[in-house]
C-alpha cells in the first residue's frame, strides 16, 4: 500500500468517526403553539452529550404554561439523561408548569417502565399542541 493509500484510509475513517459522533450528539430545538412549547429532542440522553443543552432549553420556556419534550427521535437515554429529565421536571412543576413527555420511543419506553419512571412523568398527545389553551372562551360570530 502507498503512502497515498494509507492516507487516504486514514481520513475516511477519521471523516466517519467525525460524522457518527455529529449523529449522536443531542440536537434541541423549541417551537411554540400558544401556551404550549414544544422541546423537539433529537440524538442520545446520556451524561456528557448535551444534557446542559437540554436543560438551558426548557429553562428558557419559562413563560409557558405547558412544556412538552417530544423524544420521537431520541434513540437512547441513560441514567443521568433520567436524571436530568427529573430534575426539569421537578423544576418545571414548582414554577407551575406542566412537564409532559410525547412520543416516546420504544426503547426509552422501556426503561421509563423498568425505573418505574413512566408512573411520574406524564405523557402527552399531539391534540394538545394542536388545540393549545385558551384564555377566555371563543365569542362566536354575530351577523345581524
Amino acid at each position: 500500500m502507498s503512502d497515498g493509500d494509507c492516507c487516504r484510509l486514514f481520513f475516511k475513517f477519521r471523516r466517519r468517526d467525525r460524522e457518527k459522533r455529529e449523529n449522536d450528539m443531542l440536537k434541541v430545538f423549541t417551537r411554540k403553539f400558544g401556551d404550549v412549547a414544544v422541546v423537539y429532542v433529537q440524538g442520545r440522553i446520556v451524561v456528557g452529550n448535551g444534557l446542559k443543552t437540554l436543560r438551558d432549553a426548557v429553562v428558557s420556556q419559562s413563560d409557558a404554561g405547558n412544556i412538552i419534550l417530544d423524544l420521537a427521535r431520541v434513540s437512547t437515554i441513560d441514567a443521568g439523561g433520567l436524571g436530568m429529565m427529573l430534575e426539569i421536571f421537578q423544576q418545571t412543576e414548582a414554577n407551575g408548569i406542566n412537564f409532559k413527555l410525547m412520543n416516546v420511543t420504544g426503547l426509552v419506553s422501556r426503561v421509563l417502565e423498568i425505573t418505574r419512571l413512566d408512573l411520574v412523568f406524564k405523557m402527552a398527545d399531539e391534540t394538545e399542541i394542536l388545540l393549545p389553551r385558551r384564555a377566555e372562551p371563543i365569542k362566536p360570530n354575530v351577523f345581524y
